[in-house]
């Protein structure tokens, strides 16, 4: 990747500043263009996040919901983990969820975990 590219790429600080400051309040998600625009920016965030761990960019499967964002990954060692951050037009503690899972389908798995998001944060991830 080159420098421009890394540069224009989003982190999770990004991301973090894009929740602080979150200033729409619509009732339709899926057209809501701050919200669309945070979609693409929180996925590519938190794939190249999660990639600093080794995780295949293939396993990351991402669900979008009204005004959240949920979904799952597998680790190298074929752990799979939920994840999901709240609404985030009500977001006060910004934190990611996330806990094992049987398969990406189990929405209860174990116990839920939090991360701050923040740069890094992947490493401060309790992962199997």
């Amino acid at each position: 990747m080159n420098l421009i590219a890394k540069l224009m790429t989003p982190n999770m600080n990004t991301i973090r500043r894009l929740i602080q400051n979150w200033n729409t309040s619509g009732t339709n998600s899926n057209h809501d263009p701050e919200f669309v625009s945070f979609k693409r920016k929180f996925k590519s965030a938190l794939v190249n996040e999660l990639k600093s761990r080794g995780v295949d960019p293939k396993t990351i499967q991402f669900n979008y919901g009204h005004y959240y964002i949920s979904g799952f990954f597998t680790t190298p060692s074929g752990q799979i983990y939920y994840f999901s951050i709240s609404d985030v037009r009500h977001f006060f503690d910004i934190q990611l969820l996330y806990r094992t899972a049987q398969h990406y389908k189990d929405w209860r798995g174990g116990c839920n975990q939090y991360v701050e998001i923040e740069n890094g944060m992947a490493a401060r991830m309790s992962l199997l």
